[in-house]
């Protein structure tokens, strides 16, 4: 995106994983290669955490998206509500293409409304994809290396 505009909300104040706004009283996580977070995501969603070199990306994740696929990987936590993390794009414009400036997060009272705040699915910022019939969840692997390195393969037609 050209440099002319600035968006409303941080790019880091908003989970990679889910998308969800993380205020400031939130802990976030950032996501380093080589971290258990890290492998987790890439094994899980067997697509690699790509774009941490652009501004425009968030570079964090929520605690409980840290801790859920940090205990899936570990194999004691259930797996994530979805199979397929956020898609990240560049946006193309501040009006109706950017992700952080069409969330307002002005309306938050409280930290347990973030579920309630309206989350756009445009083409810079694709929702994530629930579990279903031809994307099921995943056991986690009996080993696993910091390499991306999936194991499974998830049927789809």
């Amino acid at each position: 995106m050209n440099s002319r505009g600035v968006c409303r909300n941080s790019p880091d104040s908003f989970c990679y994983v889910f998308g969800y706004y993380i205020s400031t009283k939130q802990k976030k996580h950032n996501i380093r290669p080589g971290t258990k977070y890290f492998t987790a995501h890439n094994v899980y969603i067997e697509v690699p955490i790509r774009d941490q070199d652009n501004s425009w990306a968030p570079h964090v994740c929520c605690g409980s998206c840290n801790t859920t696929l940090e205990g899936w990987l570990r194999g004691f936590r259930k797996f994530m509500p979805f199979a397929v993390s956020r898609f990240w794009r560049e946006p193309t414009n501040h009006h109706d293409n950017c992700y952080f400036c069409m969330v307002d997060v002005s309306s938050l009272k409280n930290l347990k409304q973030r579920g309630r705040l309206q989350y756009p699915d445009i083409s810079s910022s694709i929702a994530p994809i629930p579990h279903g019939q031809d994307l099921s969840a995943l056991e986690p692997p009996a080993v696993h290396s910091n390499e991306f390195v999936s194991p499974y393969t998830r049927p789809r037609k």
